[in-house]
């Protein structure tokens, strides 16, 4: 059985959509609702449903503060009941079966299930995430899933100390370079089964916090590249893969004095990238002229 833990925060417009997507599935055991000091209408939402089914339960910080949504998860990951955790971030909701496919993928040596998810744009257009399946090389690229996408083993981040609260950003990629590091084994469905809803609002894209954000992506990547040197498993392929999203990253983000990379193995990858996206433009393109 799965325990699901939502973390809300003056989500009120959400967080009705995001409970009705899990409430029926069959192999969810509770539904932990952890308030995050909301001034909004969430926490009567949300008592509105536990009142109305008795395997949901709601949980606050101390003095109802606010403290954030890896303080949140890590709330409900300590009084959850099952061996296995479906984290749901209140905007959010995941598809009819999402947690049952994943979890017939189980078991006891695996950390967390990979899943891949749908991306939800405001002006109405889609993008599919897909995984990269060499858990080193995904974990690089940010291609190893995200919070809600994938199914998580309740011993192992217990054991790794949950989530890292002082991270303002990469929480989840950071969380799972530290599972990584302890339990290589993983597990992948490669359905995307969840639909992740961005707004222009929302906190990764609020300028005052982008420094933050850069620092803490470049820091993990480098420090993914020393692990992966210490054990020697920084091969050729991973090298690739990470100077050539490093190199994305920083010209991105106007910081090719942080490029610690391969410069001819990240042009390379650039090169390769723009070859593919052509050959997907002219793909399309015949496509629909054959239509």
């Amino acid at each position: 059985m799965i325990s699901v833990i939502i973390p809300v925060y003056n989500s009120d417009s959400t967080l009705e959509r995001s409970v009705l997507s899990i409430v029926k599935e069959p192999l969810v055991a509770e539904i932990i609702i952890v308030d995050d000091g909301s001034t909004d209408n969430s926490n009567f939402i949300a008592n509105s449903f536990a009142n109305k089914y008795p395997f949901i339960k709601i949980f606050h910080h101390g003095k109802f503060k606010n403290k954030g949504a890896t303080a949140s998860r890590n709330l409900g990951l300590v009084n959850a009941i099952s061996d296995w955790i479906q984290f749901l971030d209140a905007d959010d909701e995941l598809l009819p079966g999402k947690i049952e496919r994943q979890f017939s993928k189980v078991n006891s040596e695996m950390s967390f299930i990979v899943g891949n998810a749908i991306d939800c744009f405001e002006d109405g257009h889609e993008h599919f995430r897909k995984f990269i399946s060499d858990p080193w090389a995904g974990l690089i690229a940010g291609k190893l899933g995200i919070t809600s996408a994938n199914l998580w083993n309740k011993e192992a981040l217990l054991e790794i100390g949950g989530w890292n609260e002082s991270l303002s950003s990469s929480q989840e990629y950071e969380l799972m370079f530290r599972l990584l590091k302890k339990y290589e084994k993983i597990g992948f469905c490669d359905l995307p089964l969840t639909r992740i809803y961005k707004r222009k609002n929302s906190i990764s894209n609020n300028p005052l916090i982008q420094s933050q954000r850069v620092n803490n992506w470049l820091n993990l990547r480098k420090d993914i590249k020393l692990h992966l040197k210490e054990i020697n498993k920084f091969n050729i392929q991973r090298n690739y893969i990470y100077s050539g999203y490093l190199l994305d990253f920083c010209q991105r983000n106007n910081c090719l004095d942080s490029f610690d990379g391969d410069l001819f193995l990240g042009k390379l990858f650039q090169v390769e990238k723009k070859l593919k996206q052509k050959v997907h433009t002219l793909g399309k393109n015949l496509s629909g002229s054959t239509n």
